[in-house]
C-alpha cells in the first residue's frame, strides 16, 4: 500500500495526538454540537485522517463482503463497527471520542499504515498521558485491541496471544474473545476450547452467544455438520446451537433438502430446519431475487402448516419464517400468497412490495 506519508512520521503524529493536553473548556465544548476539536489538536487529526488510504472505506466494505464468499475466514470485530463519528459531526472528518482517542489511529492500524511496532510505541504514549485513569485505560485496551486483531490478520496468533494478556484484567477477556473468533473462523474448536476460562463467559452474554455461533458455524464450514453438531455436545456450547450446523455458508439449499430427508433427519425440530432452509433460499438469492427461489412453494407449504395458535412464540417464529423468506421471493403472485399467512401487521406491512436489493447492490468490487 502506497502513501503519501510513511508509517513512522504518522506515528510520531499520532503520539502528538494522544499526548495532547486538553483542557477543562476543551472537554467542555467537545461534549455537545458541534463537537469542536481544540484548535491545537484538530489540524493533527486531519493529518492522520488524510493517511489514510483514499479507498479505505471501500476496503473495510470489501473485507465484509470476502468474509461472505469465503466461508472460514477471519474478519476483525473492527471492522463491523465502522468509524467513529458524533451523529452530529456530518460526516466531517473523524473526531475524538469521550476517551481522548483519536479513532483514525485505529483504522490507520487496521489498514496497515503503521504496523504492530508503530502501535506498541502509540500504546506506551497513551499510557503516559494525563488523562483520568479510566479514560486513560479505555484508550490503552482500544489500542491494544487493534493489535490483537492486526497480528491476527497476519496469522500470528501467538503473537496476539501476548498482547491480550497485556491487557488490564477488568478488559482482558476481550482481546482472548477476538482470538477466539479467529479459531471460530477457522473451526478450530480444540484451539477454541484451550482458552476457555480467559473468555470470562459471564460478561456480555450476547456476545458470548454470537461467538459459540460463530465456532459451531466455522466447525460446519471446514469439518461438516457432524463434527459441528459433536461441539454441540460439549456443555459449553450446548444443543442449543445446534441450528448452526446447518446454516449457509456450510450448506446449500438443495444439500440441507438432501441432508434434512436422511442423514441429518431428526437431527433438528421443524422450526429449526425451516430456519436453516430459508436461510439457504434467502443466501442464494442475494443481493436481489430475480425470480422465486426454487424452494420457496415448498417453505410456503411447510411454513403454513405450521400452528400460529401454540403459542405467542410459535406464531413469532412462523412470522418471522416468512418475513424472512420475503428476500427470495421474485412474483407479486407469491409476494401475496406471503403477506396473507402473516400474523403481525407491522411485519405484513413491510412486506407489501418486491425485495429490489440494497442500494449498492448492483455495485461490484
Amino acid at each position: 500500500m502506497t502513501l503519501g506519508r510513511d508509517g513512522a512520521g504518522v506515528r510520531e503524529l499520532g503520539i502528538r495526538a494522544l499526548s495532547y493536553r486538553w483542557s477543562d473548556a476543551d472537554r467542555l465544548e467537545f461534549r455537545s454540537p458541534p463537537y469542536l476539536l481544540p484548535a491545537g489538536l484538530a489540524p493533527l487529526i486531519g493529518q492522520l485522517d488524510a493517511a489514510l488510504p483514499a479507498d479505505h472505506e471501500v476496503l473495510r466494505q470489501r473485507l465484509l463482503r470476502t468474509a461472505e464468499r469465503t466461508p472460514g475466514a477471519y474478519v476483525p470485530s473492527s471492522a463491523y463497527r465502522g468509524a467513529y463519528v458524533p451523529s452530529s459531526a456530518g460526516g466531517g472528518s473523524r473526531v475524538m471520542a469521550r476517551s481522548g482517542l483519536p479513532r483514525v489511529l485505529l483504522d490507520l492500524l487496521l489498514h496497515g499504515v503503521v504496523t504492530p511496532t508503530d502501535g506498541e510505541r502509540l500504546v506506551a504514549a497513551a499510557e503516559r498521558t494525563d488523562l483520568p485513569a479510566m479514560d486513560r485505560g479505555l484508550v490503552v485496551r482500544d489500542l491494544l485491541l487493534r493489535l490483537v486483531e492486526v497480528n491476527l490478520m497476519t496469522g500470528d496468533v501467538a503473537a496476539a496471544e501476548q498482547v491480550a494478556a497485556r491487557m488490564s484484567p477488568e478488559w482482558e477477556y476481550l482481546g482472548w474473545r477476538e482470538i477466539a473468533s479467529c479459531h471460530a473462523a477457522n473451526g478450530d474448536s480444540a484451539a477454541f476450547f484451550r482458552n476457555w476460562r480467559r473468555y470470562d463467559a459471564r460478561q456480555d452474554r450476547a456476545a458470548m452467544q454470537r461467538l459459540k455461533t460463530r465456532l459451531v458455524q466455522g466447525v460446519a464450514v471446514h469439518a461438516g455438520w457432524r463434527a459441528a453438531v459433536a461441539v454441540c455436545g460439549d456443555k459449553r456450547i450446548g444443543d442449543g446451537f445446534l441450528l448452526h450446523a446447518f446454516e449457509p455458508p456450510a450448506h446449500g439449499y438443495d444439500d440441507l433438502v438432501t441432508l434434512f430427508s436422511r442423514d441429518a433427519a431428526g437431527v433438528l425440530p421443524e422450526v429449526d430446519e425451516l430456519h436453516c432452509l430459508v436461510a439457504a433460499a434467502v443466501a442464494e438469492s442475494r443481493p436481489r431475487p430475480l425470480a422465486d427461489h426454487r424452494g420457496v412453494d415448498d417453505l410456503l407449504d411447510r411454513i403454513g402448516a405450521l400452528d400460529p395458535h401454540e403459542s405467542r412464540q410459535a406464531m413469532r417464529a412462523r412470522d418471522h419464517l416468512l418475513s424472512t423468506l420475503y428476500f427470495a421471493i421474485g412474483s407479486e403472485d407469491t409476494l401475496g400468497r406471503l403477506r396473507k399467512q402473516i400474523r403481525t401487521p407491522r411485519l405484513r406491512s413491510d412486506a407489501r412490495r418486491l425485495f429490489t436489493g440494497p442500494p449498492d447492490s448492483g455495485t461490484h468490487d
